[in-house]
């Protein structure tokens, strides 16, 4: 599957992106929808395009738990309305996410 160049610098990361390329403790950030999404009588289940819509609004990276046959799954933890924790668990698709660099680590200098 071709990605079309945008030219945006976010998304430029997603072009040879798949999930089989990830190990569980992975970061990564979902940044738009898949692309196959949109193709002609493709159909995805309202609550899947919800926790997706939920991911990039959310614009904070979500760690690999679990790599398989299927992809790479994610868990994610949202509040509701009510205040109640919502544990969602997700595969991610080709084209949607860029890799996020690891974290710097900050030495205490205790000494």
């Amino acid at each position: 599957m071709q990605f079309p160049d945008t030219g945006s610098e976010a998304n430029a990361g997603i072009r040879n992106m798949r999930p089989h390329t990830l190990r569980v403790g992975d970061r990564v950030q979902v940044v738009r929808l898949p692309p196959m999404w949109s193709s002609p009588g493709f159909r995805v289940p309202a609550d899947t395009r919800r926790v997706y819509d939920l991911m990039i609004s959310r614009r904070r990276p979500v760690r690999i738990k679990e790599v398989d046959d299927i992809g790479a799954w994610v868990h994610l933890c949202v509040p509701d309305h009510r205040g109640r924790i919502i544990r969602h668990y997700i595969t991610l698709d080709d084209g949607c996410w860029v890799r996020v660099p690891p974290r710097k680590r900050i030495r205490s200098s205790l000494t």
